[in-house]
């Protein structure tokens, strides 16, 4: 269950993330003292339900504290509860579009985050990059009392 109040962190290494051992979910704030200095990058995330979360990733392997964890992202969001599957993949998103755009495309030269538009410019061209945005959509297709099932053939 998430606290109104709380800041929790989701931390990458690579495609792993940050866990605590008890209740399988990002860490709360006060936990963080001891990774705080290996964050290269981090963000704060804006979602709908007023609970202050961070993303941050570390570029080394560090000691983590007796109650934290590091887990592969695919088996974590098997052990997380799923109401922070959303975040979490928010978070994994927002890290790989500022470590993937640190230079333009465009000309080559460094980029730079503007915030608070999550947005990164070129110093040079001005070219904008924003993270990407994936919608899926999960459609029923119904007549009467049958439901139509399908799958993709290269699906065994």
């Amino acid at each position: 269950m998430r606290e109104p109040t709380a800041e929790y962190w989701f931390i990458f290494y690579g495609h792993y993330i940050v866990l605590t051992k008890n209740n399988y979910q990002p860490p709360l704030s006060a936990c963080l003292e001891g990774l705080k200095p290996y964050f290269i990058r981090q963000h704060a995330l804006i979602l709908p339900d007023n609970i202050n979360y961070y993303c941050a990733e570390i570029d080394v392997e560090v000691d983590l504290m007796d109650e934290l964890l590091l887990v592969p992202l695919r088996q974590a969001l098997d052990l997380m509860s799923q109401e922070w599957h959303a975040a979490a993949a928010k978070a994994f998103a927002i890290i790989n579009w500022d470590r993937n755009h640190q230079f333009c495309g465009r000309c080559g030269n460094a980029t730079r985050f503007n915030s608070p538009a999550f947005e990164r410019v070129c110093s040079v061209c001005k070219l904008l990059f924003y993270p990407r945005l994936s919608p899926s959509v999960i459609v029923l297709i119904k007549k009467e009392d049958h439901i139509l099932m399908a799958r993709g053939a290269h699906f065994p």
